[in-house]
């Protein structure tokens, strides 16, 4: 209590002086106040919403059409999250894969960069990260029970990509994902 006291007559206004050191030192704490204020607002509502993300998928589906033609039935089915089973629809599925970094050119699946997006979508939502690793290593073990059996002619990873898609639309209402 002794030192407070010292310290507050020390900072008092000083003879002379333009300002004072104990009002410095109230606006250095009221800035770091609303930095950190400014910084937990930001993370708060960086994170997409549900229906945001969903709108940046069927984004994404519709600019991979432009190098995978798919019909409307075929975007309509993925929007319900129903797998087509064409080879171009499959092969738009791999590029909104890519485009994601969550699969590699082969379609090799990568749930680390998958998680790493999930960390960028939901920074403070600790429930829906965990449930993100436990949806992400289950379809991680679910393609490679699959992936033992040769899968032919899968150069573009269009046909792992559809299984993976499979996976996510299954298990994700589960673990609180509805997009």
């Amino acid at each position: 209590m002794k030192r407070i006291k010292r310290f507050l007559d020390k900072n008092r206004f000083s003879k002379g002086s333009a300002g004072n050191k104990m009002t410095t030192l109230v606006v250095l704490f009221a800035c770091c106040f609303i930095g950190i204020a400014v910084v937990l607002i930001y993370e708060i509502f960086q994170a997409r919403t549900d229906i945001e993300i969903k709108k940046w998928f069927i984004q994404q589906a519709l600019d991979c059409t432009k190098e995978h033609s798919a019909t409307s039935e075929e975007i309509q089915m993925i929007k319900e999250h129903k797998i087509p089973n064409s080879n171009n629809a499959k092969c738009l599925i791999a590029c909104m894969f890519k485009k994601l970094d969550w699969i590699d050119e082969k379609g090799m699946f990568s749930d680390k960069n998958a998680y790493k997006w999930s960390e960028n979508e939901y920074p403070s939502d600790h429930d829906k990260l965990e449930n993100a690793k436990k949806l992400y290593e289950l379809c991680m073990k679910e393609l490679f029970c699959l992936s033992q059996r040769k899968i032919s002619n899968d150069k573009e990873g269009c046909e792992r990509s559809a299984l993976l898609a499979t996976c996510l639309t299954e298990h994700a209402p589960k673990m609180g994902f509805f997009l």
